[in-house]
């Protein structure tokens, strides 16, 4: 369900109502830089300014998420050795 004001192209709605369970195969490098670019594009959505905490806020999270799956990625190549 799209609650903000974005709108999609086709292609991207027709993704978006396969549902959260569909995974699109990306390179690690390939996925950041579009998580980062996506991100960036909703914050440039919103009131101009409450842009630069929402950019703040959204550096946290995506560092957070990077440590916690490349620590994740460490512990799964340890197991599998």
């Amino acid at each position: 369900m799209n609650l903000t004001n974005i709108k999609f192209t086709k292609e991207e709605q027709e993704l978006q109502d396969t549902g959260m369970q569909y995974n699109i195969e990306q390179t690690g490098k390939t996925y950041w830089t579009n998580l980062v670019v996506e991100t960036e594009q909703a914050i440039r959505q919103l009131e101009t300014k409450i842009e630069d905490a929402y950019r703040i806020l959204a550096a946290k999270k995506l560092t957070e998420l990077h440590y916690t799956l490349k620590s994740s990625n460490t512990v799964h190549k340890h197991k599998h050795i």
